[in-house]
């Protein structure tokens, strides 16, 4: 995707969020997208709140992997790799 297109899929995905906000794959769709534009601490609420919503899912996880990742955050990732294993 282009830069024009993220920021454009990101305001779609936040609009239909807004509108309603029981909406788990563009939750977890903008979630990926904050973490791929390097927003880690919206990408992070977002997930958590996800979490909080619908309880720890396999997708949830490994965007939250990918986040701690991108972010550095080593014992995280790790902890979330080892969450996920357990859920496969």
């Amino acid at each position: 995707l282009k830069s024009q297109d993220k920021d454009k899929a990101k305001y779609y995905f936040t609009r239909a969020i807004d509108h309603d906000p029981h909406r788990p794959k563009s939750i977890l769709q903008l979630a990926k997208l904050e973490i791929e534009s390097g927003n880690f601490t919206d990408a992070r609420i977002r997930l958590m709140r996800f979490n909080q919503m619908y309880g720890v899912k396999k997708p949830s996880l490994q965007l939250m992997i990918e986040l701690e990742r991108a972010a550095g955050n080593e014992a995280l990732e790790q902890k979330y790799v080892k969450q996920l294993e357990r859920m496969s």
